[in-house]
């Protein structure tokens, strides 16, 4: 009967932890998710104040230092339309919505990349080959 005792008061302690565990872990990516979202709207603010370059610094370093957060694709689009929308830089444009959907290819953005990707080839660069009916 001791033995059964002793058991079930380790089982006692040993079943909270993974809850607790469980707990700690949401709300730490509660708390990186907090802080990522005061991130976008300081880049967002710097963004409509057209202050471009420090909208980018803010952009970048969501995208750097949170690739898993629920903005990481939303930072690569709004880099991408600043360069291409407000600072009119092609090549750096292509290379963020590229990156883009090659990082997240299942975001819902990465559709509206493709798109702006061949606006570009189309109408910037117009390198796009024209289709001829027979």
């Amino acid at each position: 009967m001791t033995r059964i005792r002793l058991t079930n008061d380790r089982l006692r302690w040993v079943l909270p932890v993974p809850f607790l565990i469980f707990v700690v872990g949401a709300w730490l990516i509660s708390k990186v998710e907090n802080d990522v979202a005061v991130q976008v709207a300081r880049a967002q603010l710097h963004q409509r104040e057209r202050h471009y370059s420090q909208a980018l610094n803010f952009y970048e370093v969501i995208h750097e230092n949170y690739p898993r957060s629920q903005f990481a694709d939303d930072a690569l689009w709004e880099i991408a339309n600043i360069y291409y929308g407000n600072l009119y830089d092609i090549d750096r444009a292509l290379l963020s919505f590229h990156r883009l959907v090659q990082e997240y290819p299942e975001s819902v953005l990465a559709m509206d990349a493709y798109l702006k990707m061949a606006e570009i080839h189309e109408v910037e660069l117009r390198d796009l080959p024209r289709w001829h009916k027979p």
